[in-house]
Order: C-alpha cells, then sequence, then structure tokens
C-alpha cells in the first residue's frame, strides 16, 4: 500500500509547462521531430536497398560527413610586390597555306 502511494506520488509530477506561445521552441520541437522522423524512414530505406548500395539516391542524408581543413599557412611578411606575374602574349596564328596549283593555259 505505501508502495503504491509513493510510486503514484512519484508519477504524479508534472513536467514544467511548456509555453504554447513560444514560437522560437516550437519551431525547434518540429525541427527535431522532423529530423528523427527523416533518420527513421532513412534507415529502413537503408534495410530495403541494402543489397544495392543506393539508399542515398533515395533518401539522401541530413549529416554530411565533416571534412577536414587543410591547417592554414603562416603569413609572410614578405610585401606581395616582390611576386612577378608573367605576361602572356596573344598566340601568333601561323601563316595560312597555299596549294601549289599548275596554271594551265
Amino acid at each position: 500500500m505505501l508502495r503504491r502511494q509513493r510510486q503514484r506520488s512519484l508519477t504524479d509530477t508534472d513536467p514544467a509547462p511548456v509555453a504554447a506561445d513560444d514560437p522560437a521552441r516550437t519551431r525547434a520541437r518540429a525541427f527535431t521531430l522532423l529530423v528523427r522522423k527523416y533518420d527513421e524512414c532513412r534507415r529502413a530505406v537503408v534495410a530495403l536497398r541494402w543489397h544495392e548500395q543506393d539508399a542515398d539516391v533515395f533518401m539522401p542524408t541530413l549529416h554530411p560527413k565533416k571534412f577536414r581543413r587543410a591547417p592554414k599557412k603562416p603569413q609572410d611578411d614578405t610585401p606581395e610586390t616582390d611576386v612577378t606575374t608573367p605576361v602572356l602574349e596573344p598566340p601568333v596564328a601561323p601563316d595560312p597555306v597555299v596549294p601549289e596549283v599548275p596554271i594551265t593555259a
């Protein structure tokens, strides 16, 4: 009897009320629900298309792979005016080839 009363008293506590008019919280909760349900659907597609290995064609992942950036190069204190850029000249067209045709009169 005492055990049931304790259990009721522990389970009867309500969580903190959520303000229904807080749009930021509602938007965050909706986005979280969307991502979780999408991941569940994607798991099903991966299971169905396991042998074909083409689940990404049907349902791409929402979590892109993280690429590592190359370490930044240390900056030089040398001014960039010392760097010379090559001067490109426009290409020269070759002389046209005219075939020699004998003139017969």
